[in-house]
């Protein structure tokens, strides 16, 4: 996911907390520590939500959904972070 992001900027990353060679904590903690992908809005999947969930919050991710979750709630949830509603500022949003 690092690699990927030194060549695009997504609108979103949606992370799942369990993954190879980094967890999902790692990847956060280094996309808000870098200018050029803190703002990006985090999503995190987990199986374990209510372990993770304080954790994932204070890191900086805006949404926490446990396993399994109902993608029409993950769709609304997304649909609602305030990136979403700031469409006339598309270069506050873009990587640098």
């Amino acid at each position: 996911a690092l690699r990927q992001l030194e060549t695009c900027c997504p609108d979103l990353l949606i992370t799942d907390v369990d993954m190879p060679e980094m967890d999902g904590f790692g990847l956060v903690n280094a996309l808000r520590g870098s200018p050029r992908t803190q703002h990006i809005p985090l999503v995190m999947i987990t199986s374990a939500e209510d372990r993770h969930r304080e954790e994932a919050l204070r890191i900086g991710v805006g949404l926490v959904m446990g396993k399994p979750y109902d993608e029409a709630a993950l769709i609304a949830h997304i649909r609602s972070f305030k990136f979403f509603a700031r469409s006339e500022e598309p270069e506050a949003l873009a990587c640098a």
